[in-house]
């Protein structure tokens, strides 16, 4: 959510691209956070995804990152892949990029920042009720801790 809201304030062609490996749930899910971010800040903007059906694909992920920049105007670009092959191509076409899953270091200003998650606290808690009995159900201690 909150790296849209990032794009959308960045974006000056209302086109924003997401490079997304398979139409799952959790890549799903992050798509429309991200797209509610977007439009939060700038309701003219359209996020377009282009699908690699592939977790770790430099060629198809450069392809589909440049298909966004060329064919649709995308003046950002964003991804859930493994890789950061999409900061790469919105370096060599010189557009804005948003990172997934790591901070990156190495590349110019138009790289702005990264989704990153930090799972382990929300997983020591799963732990810690599932020991205690807890398996399924509501804690709101532990609903805290995503918000």
């Amino acid at each position: 959510y909150l790296s849209g809201i990032i794009a959308g304030l960045k974006s000056e062609s209302d086109c924003i691209g997401y490079v997304a490996a398979m139409p799952n749930n959790e890549v799903n899910r992050g798509i429309n956070a991200f797209t509610l971010g977007v439009r939060r800040v700038n309701k003219d903007a359209d996020v377009v995804v282009a699908w690699t059906d592939a977790w770790d694909d430099e060629q198809a992920e450069k392809e589909a990152a440049n298909k966004l920049i060329e064919e649709r105007g995308a003046d950002v670009l964003t991804y859930h892949q493994n890789q950061c092959y999409v900061i790469q191509a919105a370096e060599e076409a010189g557009v804005f990029s948003i990172g997934f899953h790591q901070q990156f270091e190495g590349y110019s200003d138009l790289y702005l920042t990264s989704a990153v998650y930090d799972w382990e606290s929300v997983y020591k808690e799963l732990v810690r009720e599932f020991l205690k009995g807890n398996e399924n159900t509501y804690n709101n201690n532990f609903y805290s801790l995503l918000v």
